[in-house]
């Protein structure tokens, strides 16, 4: 139990300390974790108090929540959107709760006599020749 208890306090002690970072390449453009050839090292510990960094977590915390709320209300609508149809040319998906169309039963018209065709008269030539 004391050899487990030695070796969490020992482990934990080394994931505080602040790794080196070497700020490599050509006009300084990438970063590593080991040297590098013309590198420099870089002071990446955070400078800010303590309640910088506590303010900083709550209005990020509040951010996150806000694009939660906007995610969640974005799907709503679109659900919302889908259940009513495509929109296109009015049409609607039919709910379950809508009253059915009557039809009217087809009624045949008596039959009539067809009336004759009268005789098209033509029409006369272009000017011009061609026709």
């Amino acid at each position: 139990m004391k050899i487990l208890l030695i070796s969490l306090v020992l482990f934990a002690g080394t994931g505080v300390q602040a790794q080196t970072v070497w700020r490599c390449g050509p006009e300084g453009r990438s970063y590593s974790v080991e040297p590098c050839a013309d590198g420099r090292s870089v002071n990446v510990a955070d400078a800010r108090s303590r309640e910088q960094q506590a303010s900083a977590q709550a209005v990020a915390s509040r951010q996150q929540n806000l694009a939660l709320a906007m995610v969640n209300n974005r799907q709503q609508r679109e659900r919302e959107m889908a259940a009513m149809g495509s929109g296109l040319a009015g049409f609607q998906k039919a709910t379950a709760t809508a009253e059915p169309l009557r039809v009217r039963p087809f009624i045949k018209l008596k039959d009539r006599p067809k009336k004759a065709k009268a005789a098209r008269k033509s029409r006369p030539p272009r000017a011009g020749g061609t026709s």
